[in-house]
């Protein structure tokens, strides 16, 4: 039997960030490029701000990251020990959320979003985020909340579920 991969939560969020910091604004250019084909309309064409990578955040929100618009979470969902001899699994949550501008452009924005982050997991599945291996994702449910630090705003806030075995 070969030596099993040290299971590592915190090295699987950090993994995780890191990949995020080098697809998701790509992808988001590549999508605003595409949809910028479909449609000179500005309502149904919004631009789309970027992710600071300061605005990546593990496990909390906090002051600095909500200052941010958007930013994202990275949150442990579920830990499971393991099932069968040397399998672990991890479902943590990629919540991202951006201020409701409230002119009917900001679900265009989130369900953009949204598909950059699904665009840039989809090829992953089934193969390794460094000793991880992604093995599902879904859609989590949708929210539209009070802001954090401003409760005349609204935070629209949508993510993606993923689940990492050992």
């Amino acid at each position: 039997m070969g030596v099993l991969a040290k299971y590592d939560v915190e090295k699987l969020l950090f993994d995780v960030k890191a990949f995020i910091v080098a697809n998701f604004n790509t992808k988001l250019t590549e999508i605003a490029v595409d949809k910028a084909k479909d449609s000179g309309n500005t309502v149904l064409n919004p631009a789309l701000k970027t992710l600071n990578t300061d605005a990546i955040d593990l496990l909390s929100i906090n002051k600095r990251n909500i200052a941010y618009d958007p930013f994202l979470i990275i949150q442990l969902v579920r830990k499971e020990s393991p099932q069968n001899l040397g399998q672990n699994s991890v479902e943590i949550a990629i919540m991202l959320s951006m201020v409701d501008p409230h002119d009917y452009t900001g679900e265009i924005r989130m369900l953009r979003y949204l598909r950059a982050l699904e665009e840039i997991f989809a090829p992953l599945q089934n193969k390794k985020i460094g000793i991880a291996t992604l093995s599902s994702s879904e859609l989590l449910p949708y929210l539209s909340t009070p802001d954090f630090m401003d409760k005349t705003k609204r935070r629209l806030t949508w993510g993606i579920g993923l689940v990492f075995q050992w």
